[in-house]
């Protein structure tokens, strides 16, 4: 298995960066809007929160994972072994990595072994006090606490694609059908997956008493307790590609790089809609968090020039064939959101790509040149 930023995390090459900055929206309480500082020629590839935290993490392109927020328990001093994430998230005083080797650091609260098992992960969420992890081959493991049920894995626990986590419930994605399943504490109904006009589904996220899921055909379902609105989604619910859910709120990424956020509003956490060029969404508590578009190029020349090794893509959004094109590459190779490898070409610097059989949803494309640089961008699939 390759996860899906290996490639990214090398430090040691002359990289450049356009884009990839973070904006947060809500309660500027334990600095949360002070985002941490990039050194020169990097940017953030990867951000992260929970649905009670009150701190944010996030993967810098090279390789290093920052948090920032409340700290009370230590869940934003990163451990030096925390190298190369691919994905990063909040339990209330805890945080989780999930690394390119396909292992989990966690620290804080957290900080408790992983049940080891031979098929290494390659997604995550973080709840409450508990998180869940998707493995390669379709395995999930919950971990934490389970006072509801909620680190109890389903039976069968294979045959998943996606896995999400609220306060105290646990949400998953099945392969063969594409319904979701969810499990713990359902006080609100938050557990309770609506059974009419349903999937299939692609991702899944929980908030504090509520669920939300994305379909294949790009709508929003969203279900639980709804004392703001935040189950209640707004139109037109369409070409969606990415959800989150904070404590009573919701949000959800268009395929054009919008950002659309509902529910409670007291912090100003759902004031993040009209924010555009984003790839990716958080939500924590009473904040929200955006990622912008980015560019990660090696330098090919002393002189610096990136444009010889810009990757390239004849379109953004795309659908059906797209055309990667990276001058000099010896491989393109092609990510889906969980770090699966959608498309390779080996030793070939252009690449015709027929995405029809894959979702909607953002992509992460990498090319190797043939000094082992790399150049990478992500784009979105929106039919």
């Amino acid at each position: 298995m390759k996860a899906m930023i290996t490639v990214l995390t090398v430090a040691t090459l002359a990289l450049s960066s356009e884009g990839g900055e973070i904006f947060v929206y809500g309660n500027p309480a334990h600095g949360l809007g002070i985002i941490p500082d990039l050194p020169e020629g990097e940017c953030y590839i990867a951000i992260g929160s929970g649905p009670v935290a009150n701190h944010i993490l996030a993967a810098r392109s090279d390789g290093e994972v920052v948090a920032w927020g409340q700290n009370d328990y230590g869940q934003c001093d990163v451990p030096a072994e925390c190298f190369g994430a691919t994905a990063v998230g909040a339990l209330q005083y805890g945080s989780i990595a999930l690394l390119t080797d396909g292992s989990i650091e966690r620290w804080g609260s957290a900080s408790s072994s992983t049940p080891s098992y031979p098929s290494p992960f390659v997604a995550l969420a973080a709840g409450g006090a508990h998180f869940i992890g998707l493995r390669e081959n379709g395995v999930v493991q919950a971990v934490g606490w389970n006072e509801y049920g909620q680190s109890e894995e389903p039976y069968p626990m294979e045959g998943y694609i996606a896995v999400g986590a609220g306060r105290n419930h646990t949400l998953a994605v099945k392969a063969s059908d594409g319904m979701v399943i969810a499990w713990g504490q359902n006080q609100y109904g938050q557990c309770d997956v609506p059974d009419s006009g349903v999937g299939p589904y692609t991702a899944v996220a929980g908030g504090e008493y509520h669920s939300i899921a994305l379909r294949s055909n790009g709508s929003v379902r969203a279900w639980g307790r709804n004392n703001y609105g935040q189950c209640t989604v707004p139109s037109p619910n369409s070409g969606f590609v990415a959800v989150a859910a904070g404590g009573d709120f919701s949000m959800a990424l268009r395929a054009n790089g919008t950002v659309v956020a509902w529910g409670e509003n007291s912090d100003g956490q759902c004031n993040i809609n009209g924010l555009t060029g984003v790839v990716a969404i958080a939500a924590g508590w009473n904040h929200s968090v955006a990622l912008t578009e980015f560019y990660l190029s090696a330098n090919p020349s002393p002189e610096g020039s990136f444009e010889e090794c810009r990757l390239s893509l004849s379109q953004n959004p795309f659908a059906g064939v797209l055309n990667v094109t990276a001058p000099g590459a010896e491989s393109i190779r092609i990510y889906d959101i969980s770090g699966r490898i959608v498309g390779e070409i080996i030793n070939s610097d252009t690449f015709n790509w027929n995405s029809s059989d894959c979702p909607n949803g953002m992509y992460l494309f990498v090319a190797t040149l043939e000094d082992g640089k790399v150049v990478a961008a992500r784009a979105v699939r929106a039919e």
